[in-house]
């Protein structure tokens, strides 16, 4: 029973993370957008227009924080172990730790349900908060670097949908591996009802019996032994 609540808490924990990244590439492929609009003719010659994809990026780049710190029960899903409620500071800076969150589901398997952060989102240049900076400072003041930026961009968000695949298949197998220590309970069950569960009609029979022939023993005792004036007097 408690393996089966454990597939079920690391589904809740993989199912959170699922939306998370579904969200954060989302949210990757708009970034794209306005790097497209930014490397056109029109809006390219246009330091207004620029100026305004940027202020754009700037919003999403705090959206994407908000996803890379999101949590299950009040703990970071992308910060590992840590004590902490955030895997990433307000500047984008990693401050989980690289440790696993492992459930248990039988006696040999074990999932992890975290998902690492710096695997995700990147690190170093190629992190996702430092290309989107990148981008909306390149929007504003160096459309030319934009092309590389946009390289750098499809990069991490590469990574992301490979972290949502393998998300997705830690949580089959979480239902799979759930699913059979379930079924394994009611194995279990029921070979404890064959050797412990009682024929109810035949041990109410057997009581009705016994219970007849200790009446019958109690009056036969009693007519057996009659009372003399000497107990009345005691």
């Amino acid at each position: 029973n408690q393996y089966a609540l454990n597939a079920d808490d690391g589904k809740g924990w993989l199912g959170a993370t699922d939306s998370a990244l579904t969200s954060g590439i989302d949210l990757a492929q708009q970034v794209r957008g306005f790097v497209l609009q930014g490397m056109s003719a029109g809006a390219g010659d246009s330091p207004a227009a620029r100026q305004t994809l940027a202020t754009q990026v700037d919003n999403l780049r705090q959206s994407m924080l908000g996803i890379a710190n999101s949590g299950y029960l009040g703990r970071p899903l992308f910060g590992g172990t840590t004590a902490g409620t955030a895997a990433y500071d307000a500047n984008g800076g990693y401050v989980g730790d690289s440790g696993t969150v492992l459930r248990t589901l039988s006696g040999s398997d074990q999932v992890r349900v975290d998902t690492p952060g710096p695997a995700t989102f990147g690190t170093g240049s190629a992190q996702i908060f430092t290309v989107l900076s990148s981008i909306s400072s390149d929007l504003r003041s160096n459309p030319s670097a934009l092309a590389g930026d946009l390289a750098s961009l499809d990069t991490t968000t590469l990574s992301m949908q490979g972290q949502l695949a393998d998300v997705g298949a830690r949580y089959n197998r979480l239902g799979q591996l759930g699913q059979a220590a379930t079924d394994r309970a009611a194995d279990l069950h029921t070979q404890l009802s064959g050797v412990e569960d009682i024929d109810l009609p035949k041990t109410i029979m057997e009581l009705q019996l016994q219970q007849t022939a200790y009446q019958a023993a109690l009056g036969a005792t009693a007519k057996a032994i009659q009372p003399s004036l000497l107990d009345f007097l005691r």
